[in-house]
């Protein structure tokens, strides 16, 4: 038998941006029965990393066995360039920018995740697009959105936010069909910051 145990009141920090190193960590004992009433306990010394895991949810129903298109490389290539560039525009420091950049981006069916929900999610490292849209189909158009369909740039501009540190707070955690949201942030739209080297990779047949 293996149990964890987890001292709350031992996490340490609470940023959640692109550096990893300023991630929150807590504490916890290990315990192992080894049989016989023999117990063996071990300490972290270190604590562990609480990596954030931040989704954007649908706010309404899946449509199941749906026959929307699947989410192509480079409609979501032409999108995460635009949702960047909303962050060079809304205050984005080089460095985040940066951070921006560097995130992977991954196409994946998530309809096992939230009841069918999840719409995109971001565990750290990566950010991974529902391939449906959670069975609507996404709106790819970075002026307008299509009235039955998902807004792909929201849901991008949305998962970068947390990249840099944006909480629900700022981001919030829905998105509705036919809906843009785009975070109340300060508008710097003077920059002129280029855009370049997003990265993609893909665990679906496109």
């Amino acid at each position: 038998m293996v149990s964890t145990k987890y001292d709350t009141s031992a996490v340490t920090g609470t940023n959640v941006g692109p550096n990893s190193a300023t991630w929150p960590t807590v504490k916890y004992t290990f315990t192992t029965d080894v049989g016989n009433d023999q117990i063996i306990e071990e300490t972290d010394v270190s604590g562990i990393t609480l990596a954030p895991k931040a989704a954007l949810t649908l706010n309404g129903n899946p449509i199941l066995d749906s026959h929307a298109p699947i989410l192509r490389e480079g409609a979501l290539e032409y999108v995460v360039d635009k949702a960047i560039t909303y962050w060079s525009n809304h205050g984005a420091s080089l460095d985040d920018l940066a951070a921006l950049r560097e995130t992977n981006f991954n196409i994946s069916d998530l309809s096992n995740q939230d009841d069918g929900k999840t719409l995109a999610e971001w565990n750290g490292s990566e950010i991974t697009i529902d391939d449906d849209a959670a069975g609507y189909g996404w709106s790819i158009g970075s002026v307008n959105v299509n009235p039955q369909k998902l807004d792909l740039y929201s849901t991008v501009v949305h998962e970068l936010g947390h990249v840099i540190g944006y909480g629900h707070d700022v981001l919030g955690s829905e998105l509705s069909v036919g809906e843009r949201f785009l975070p109340n942030v300060e508008s710097t739209e003077d920059s002129n910051i280029g855009v370049i080297g997003t990265n993609f990779t893909h665990d679906i047949l496109l």
